[in-house]
């Protein structure tokens, strides 16, 4: 490969384009787009349920992540329920309790990870 004259020192070899293409599909990696549905309201520490009261619609599967001043979890959305009844998918406007896999503190965000 060519090296550009006077621009970078002798020492310095350029790498193939195709090096550069590997580079930003590394980068690419888990940049999911996050998109805020909702805020805990309560957290029950000894069943591992937040409240959260959702400003978007959210579906058992989705990958969520619940962040705070302290806090920062990813997960899969395993169960949730509503009234007391287990729910495959929450609206927009619903309270619900959603089974979290460490503690969450009230006023933490909940995003939806959408690839």
């Amino acid at each position: 490969m060519k090296k550009p004259a006077g621009l970078v020192p002798s020492w310095v070899q350029i790498p193939p384009p195709a090096i550069y293409e590997v580079f930003i599909n590394i980068l690419s990696i888990n940049m999911a787009e996050r998109i805020l549905i909702g805020r805990v309201t309560h957290y029950y520490p000894k069943i591992g349920v937040a409240v959260v009261e959702l400003q978007q619609s959210l579906r058992k599967g989705d990958k969520i992540e619940i962040e705070g001043k302290t806090t920062k979890l990813a997960q899969t959305v395993t169960s949730m329920q509503l009234n007391h009844v287990d729910i495959n998918v929450a609206e927009s406007g619903q309270s619900i309790g959603l089974k979290v896999e460490g503690r969450v503190r009230e006023g933490d965000k909940v995003y939806k990870l959408v690839e």
